[in-house]
């Protein structure tokens, strides 16, 4: 393999063995991310194996001399603690100060003394060869220092002290930063004429350090394994993005470390499926990190990428404020139409970091590599852009099939259903038109609700209604304004279904609070042991206040304080619990009755019960009245 830096190792070699002082120092130039430091480090390694010292400091944020010396400091600091050493005063203390004075050899003379200054550090205190020690400053460009002031440092030891020293650096960024400390035109350059003997340009060269990132950054070896068996594919895919970044890819080959570890071991086993996710993971890393575009624009880059393949009829192609993603999507050889994962899934890991194993893993079995025979007809279609022909036809006749026949009852199969219809509507892969869609799917969703047959799950009634997702797939067309009306339409149903659902639970809450208290709590009340739905709905408005109060006077005195006790706690957390206000009118009135017959009860702890009810549903009320 080619290795088109080899010409710059080669030099660095022949300027770091100069038997005499070239009185010059090394640039090494490139672009952010090219590989310049490790293109060092990997030369300085093999020099080191003969004797040769490198003090390499980074100059990001430096922002005075001092702070140069200081990291000179720590890392000679490691070589002199192996020897007697006498600090004048603490070593804190003296850095602060700026003087440092240092006893090498143990003989209670002074050896190093280190102060403020350009430069104040004797690096030939320290160093018994000075002949074979080079000095190394990585980014130049990051460095707060006058870029004049700092050149003129480097150079006192080049020129003064005879020390060989390499540059790393942007020089495009130096120029800009001349100019941003308004120094005089071409200062910069007639400071590197002085300093500089040699300028050599970095180039990004992925194939020579594509196998050491990926060894370097990914611990497990299935991983490992598995960039290396499709390398030529991910430096490729690297190579399409144009920005000549190794640091980006290689955060993102870190990444890949952390979705590995979630996978389970099925998905672990399906090769082709990862190459796809991590390609995408690489694609959307090199375009995020290069600031090209923002993880919430990623909708629009993969609605472009749908109209650039001309897969949505009717749209304006040259529409300039497409043209940005137009650019992303056509430079690369992988289509950006098939995501793997969910874009609110891609946005939510690239703005937050946070994606759970069960979602993951989830989602990646409804991907077109899982799919089988079993698989549901309406979730191939929702892959229609995968299918071959003959397998979207015969797909679409069973999905027509089970549509006529109201096979789909739970919601978000429904929601499927009107989405996908909408979307194939729209690319005029069926024959019916998007307004006859509307009102086909309207009637479908009202015979199925008359019949009673819309599945009402309580447990996921916040996730059906609060999401634009089921089975972990994002509903087609779920912005438009048909789909928006068809999904509301079905709401209002499955409202009115939960509603009778939740008139015959309530009947058995009361049944079951005359025999146990604690049970009716369990069912009112969240719990980390149980999951309780009841818990976030409005069961209890379909309670007769009248029964309730009858229920509640028969209770025994403990059940009683039980009883209300878990009332409280029930709407304690209201701003979180809001549907539980439609409970407000049944508590109002059970109060009041209490309030009512509590004057004519005998005098007994029974009584003393009721006064405390009386006064905790008060304090409910107020908590009512606050949210009202």
């Amino acid at each position: 393999m080619e290795d088109m830096n080899k010409h710059v190792k080669e030099y660095i070699e022949y300027y770091c063995r100069l038997n005499t002082s070239p009185e010059y120092a090394l640039l090494l130039k490139g672009s952010w991310g090219c590989g310049k430091t490790y293109l060092v480090e990997e030369t300085i390694e093999k020099l080191e194996r003969e004797d040769y010292k490198f003090l390499l400091v980074s100059l990001y944020g430096i922002s005075s001399i001092d702070d140069i010396e200081t990291k000179f400091f720590q890392i000679l600091n490691p070589v002199l603690s192996s020897k007697p050493i006498v600090l004048a005063g603490k070593l804190a203390k003296g850095l602060l100060k700026g003087t440092l004075r240092v006893d090498i050899d143990g003989d209670d003379k002074t050896d190093g003394n280190l102060k403020a200054g350009i430069p104040d550090i004797n690096l030939n205190d320290y160093l018994t060869d000075t002949s074979n020690c080079i000095l190394v400053f990585d980014d130049i460009e990051r460095c707060h220092i006058e870029l004049k002031q700092l050149l003129g440092y480097i150079n006192y030891f080049v020129e003064k002290s005879g020390y060989k020293a390499i540059l790393i650096a942007d020089e495009t960024k130096l120029v800009s930063k001349e100019t941003e400390q308004d120094e005089k035109p071409n200062q910069y350059f007639q400071a590197k004429e002085k300093l500089i003997g040699k300028t050599l340009e970095v180039k990004s060269d992925a194939k020579v350090v594509y196998e050491h990132i990926v060894t370097d950054v990914i611990e497990d070896p299935e991983l490992v394994e598995h960039f290396k068996s499709h390398q030529n594919h991910f430096i490729k895919i690297y190579n399409e993005s144009g920005y000549d970044n190794l640091r980006s890819l290689r955060k993102a080959l870190i990444e890949s470390g952390r979705i590995w570890s979630l996978l389970d071991p099925e998905i672990k086993k399906k090769d082709e499926l990862l190459l796809h996710l991590f390609t995408l993971l690489i694609v959307l890393s090199m375009e995020i990190f290069s600031g090209f575009i923002k993880p919430e624009e990623f909708n629009k880059l993969i609605g472009r990428a749908i109209v650039s393949r001309g897969l949505t009829p009717n749209a304006d192609k040259r529409a300039p404020n497409n043209s940005r993603y137009s650019n992303i999507e056509k430079k690369y050889s992988i289509s950006l139409l098939s995501t793997v994962l969910d874009i609110p899934t891609w946005t939510k890991l690239f703005e937050t970091g946070h994606i759970s194993k069960e979602s993951l893993n989830s989602k990646l079995r409804t991907t077109s590599y899982f799919l089988q025979e079993n698989t549901p007809n309406w979730m191939k279609l929702w892959r229609y852009w995968e299918l071959e022909d003959a397998d979207f036809k015969k797909a679409l006749e069973d999905f027509k099939n089970e549509y006529d026949s109201h096979s789909f009852i739970i919601p978000g199969e429904i929601n499927h259903a009107a989405g996908i219809m909408l979307k194939l509507s729209k690319l005029d892969l069926i024959s019916v038109p998007v307004s006859d869609v509307v009102i086909n799917h309207k009637k479908y969703i009202g015979d199925i609700a008359a019949r009673g047959n819309i599945k009402v799950e309580l447990r996921n009634k916040f996730d059906q209604l609060e999401t634009d997702s089921h089975r972990s797939l994002q509903f087609h067309c779920y912005d438009t304004d048909e789909f928006k009306e068809l999904k509301q339409y079905l709401d209002d149903k499955f409202d009115q279904a939960t509603d009778k659902l939740l008139k015959t639970e309530a009947k058995r809450i009361l049944t079951t609070l005359k025999t146990s208290t604690l049970q009716a709590a369990e069912d009112l009340n969240h719990s980390n042991d149980k999951y309780t739905p009841f818990a976030r709905l409005p069961v209890l408005k379909h309670l007769q206040s009248k029964e309730l109060t009858r229920c509640y006077l028969d209770l025994s005195n403990a059940d009683k304080r039980n009883f209300i006790s878990t009332l409280v706690r029930r709407y304690e957390l209201l701003t979180s619990t809001p549907k539980l206000l439609e409970e407000k009118t049944v508590i109002k009135i059970f109060r009041k009755r209490l309030t009512t017959i509590y004057p004519d009860l005998e005098n007994a702890p029974s009584k003393l019960q009721v006064e405390q009810a009386i006064t905790q549903l008060e304090e409910v009320l107020d908590n009512f009245e606050r949210l009202k």
